[in-house]
């Protein structure tokens, strides 16, 4: 099963994000790319955070549908 990456590690696995945070002050670190990548990471995610709430919201919506364990049918 696929889990979300925090947002954070996600940029720390990007070398040119952690080479700009490195080797420059903060001001210029963030003009680069750094405010894309972030956006992209948050954007990615997402997408992940959906995709498994999907995943498990279906589950839980089948086993409710299901009734509960042990019950007549």
């Amino acid at each position: 099963m696929a889990y979300a990456v925090p947002v954070s590690e996600w940029l720390r696995g990007d070398d040119v994000v952690m080479a700009q945070v490195r080797n420059n002050p903060k001001t210029e670190a963030m003009k680069a790319k750094l405010p894309g990548a972030a956006v992209q990471a948050i954007v990615g995610t997402m997408a992940t955070h959906k995709a498994l709430a999907n995943k498990r919201a279906g589950g839980l919506f089948g086993a409710a549908a299901a009734g509960p364990a042990g019950a007549p049918t």
